[in-house]
């Protein structure tokens, strides 16, 4: 081995260590769905992903997460794309209880039960994004879906994401603290007061653009 692969193999031994053991911190919010408004304007279009238009997504993602797709359909989720000028610009996932699901980077976990349903793993491309696509897919799965109740989850930095959540119509239920600390997580119930008036707004006026 050479003096540079060794260095190099320290380095991903010692990022991997560091990953671990590293102190952060989040603050996650968690919505629930409310009453279904009217339709939100946007030039893409919505549909579901079956296994004959999955592929449609590698121009963007990598071949890991195409994978991740595959097992989710295999799994029984649902899956959204969105598409602008015929180019695939968004994903969105949903997943169905009973089952014990993470709310933020595999930590902070939330139970759904029997006839409940998580939307995960929303993602817009970056040059698609102020078309309203976020909120008009998360719409249009309230519309679709018959479950008692379809919770989502972001963190308190992401303001984007809660402003697509705003405007979809979906109402903030819980705030958590989450702080780790040398592989350790520790899960912190916030007043849900306490949370900053710019972020209220942003879930209480649903005309806030997206």
């Amino acid at each position: 081995m050479n003096e540079t692969m060794f260095f190099l193999k320290v380095y991903r031994i010692c990022s991997a260590v560091w990953k671990k053991i590293r102190p952060y911190h989040a603050i996650v919010l968690t919505f629930q769905a409310g009453p279904i408004k009217k339709d939100i304007s946007t030039p893409a279009i919505i549909a579901r992903v079956n296994f004959n238009n999955i592929m449609d997504a590698d121009e963007y993602e990598p071949p890991q997460k195409i994978k991740s797709f595959y097992r989710f359909l295999s799994e029984g989720d649902i899956g959204y794309y969105a598409y602008l000028n015929g180019r695939f610009v968004h994903r969105s996932w949903v997943t169905f209880g009973p089952k014990k699901v993470t709310r933020w980077n595999y930590l902070a976990p939330f139970w759904i039960r029997e006839n409940e349903a998580v939307i995960h793993w929303c993602e817009t491309v970056p040059d698609a994004r102020g078309n309203n696509i976020y909120p008009a897919v998360l719409s249009e799965i309230k519309k679709d879906l018959k479950a008692e109740a379809i919770y989502i989850f972001t963190t308190l930095d992401n303001i984007s994401s809660i402003r697509g959540i705003a405007k979809a119509g979906f109402v903030l239920v819980d705030v958590t603290r989450v702080v780790g600390i040398l592989g350790f997580s520790f899960n912190v119930k916030v007043n849900r007061d306490k949370i900053s008036e710019k972020v209220r707004v942003y879930f209480e006026n649903s005309s806030t653009s997206a």
